[in-house]
């Protein structure tokens, strides 16, 4: 539920008396700032879900937060956070190995390196969503096909730049895939 008033203070105030939170939806909060998430981080170690989904104000610096204090963390998702760049996802991925899911859909800084550096240090992938990412391509995709081998969902949809034979690569070495995604409407 989206709950528009909330402001940096409230995540301050929950930072500070939930040290034990482990599954945090920040989904859709504007007001929430680097300095509100690095307390969440500097104060939840053992945070294992976040979802900062639609957040217009979050940096780099945000993530690098939750990378260096949430090493725990299994399931991130970022997508439609306009601000954020390759420098997140790679402080995530280098931080946190137990990362399962990635949503990174509509971010539109993030490029194709970072997700093939995702596929190559994230070897319990299973969950991965790039929907809109326009500069997800062909190598990316392969980087997906060699390391995710534990991939069982993968959203790719108006990713413009793939052709069936690499979709088609995905499926055959990840057979746990039950969930792919790849339209354009």
């Amino acid at each position: 539920t989206f709950c528009g008033g909330l402001t940096s203070a409230a995540s301050f105030a929950g930072a500070e008396h939930c040290p034990n939170l482990v599954d945090l939806n920040l989904w859709g909060g504007q007001y929430f700032s680097d300095a509100s998430i690095g307390a969440v981080a500097a104060n939840c170690p053992n945070l294992v879900k976040l979802s900062v989904a639609y957040s217009q104000r979050l940096s780099d610096a945000s993530m690098r937060s939750v990378a260096e204090n949430c090493r725990k963390l299994e399931s991130l998702k970022l997508n439609a956070s306009k601000n954020l760049t390759d420098a997140s996802v790679e402080a995530v991925a280098e931080s946190c190995p137990s990362l399962r899911e990635l949503d990174i859909g509509e971010c539109a800084k993030i490029t194709d390196a970072a997700i093939t550096l995702v596929a190559e240090a994230c070897p319990n992938l299973a969950d991965l969503g790039v929907s809109g990412v326009s500069s997800f391509n062909e190598a990316a995709l392969a980087a997906i096909a060699t390391n995710s081998i534990r991939l069982t969902r993968l959203d790719i949809e108006h990713c413009t730049h793939l052709t069936d034979a690499f979709v088609a690569a995905v499926a055959q070495t990840c057979p746990g895939l039950t969930s792919l995604s790849a339209g354009s409407t």
